[in-house]
């Protein structure tokens, strides 16, 4: 049986039929495990855990002369620390994944903000000119050529002739 071992952290049995070891490299060790046999003379692979390691499980149909299933042959390859370093990836994985998407929240609520503040400034001063008491001399700060500071450049102009409107009015006013 050693000469199918993979490797120094390879064990291999031959069970019979109803589960029961034959031949084992560490019988001890396939005590302590609940091998999950497929149907006798079927393949299957699996990964299973015993206390704080991981192998992998592999069970072949051991064939007679006539291609009946004799035994099956069950592999255990120890995993433990290809498992534990693939966890280790995965956490990262998830720590970066989450430390990107806070970034890229963290960009979108900046861009936000620095989009509507300055639409914030043209309604205020909008609001402000409406309430009828407001400063006809205030103007908007145009400081993008972008939809924002095209509604402040337009409300810039509109203040100017509704300044100027007012102007002549009060000069036709005081004329009569």
């Amino acid at each position: 049986l050693d000469d199918f071992k993979q490797n120094d952290e390879s064990e291999v049995f031959v069970l019979s039929e109803s589960g029961a070891t034959q031949y084992g490299t560490d019988k001890t060790l396939l005590s302590e495990i609940d091998v999950s046999v497929p149907e006798f003379g079927s393949n299957a692979v699996a990964t299973v855990g015993i206390g704080d390691n991981y192998y992998s499980q592999v069970v072949l149909p051991i064939l007679d002369y006539e291609g009946k299933p004799a035994a099956n042959l069950l592999t255990l390859n120890d995993r433990t620390e290809s498992y534990r370093n693939q966890m280790l990836i995965n956490r990262f994985s998830y720590v970066g994944t989450a430390a990107v998407l806070i970034l890229m929240l963290g960009l979108v609520f900046w861009y936000i903000h620095r989009a509507f503040k300055p639409l914030s400034g043209a309604a205020g001063a909008m609001h402000e000119s409406a309430e009828g008491d407001g400063d006809l001399t205030r103007r908007l700060e145009v400081t993008d050529s972008d939809e924002i500071g095209q509604i402040a450049a337009g409300f810039n102009e509109f203040a100017d002739k509704i300044q100027a409107l007012i102007i002549q009015v009060a000069k036709s006013t005081c004329d009569l």
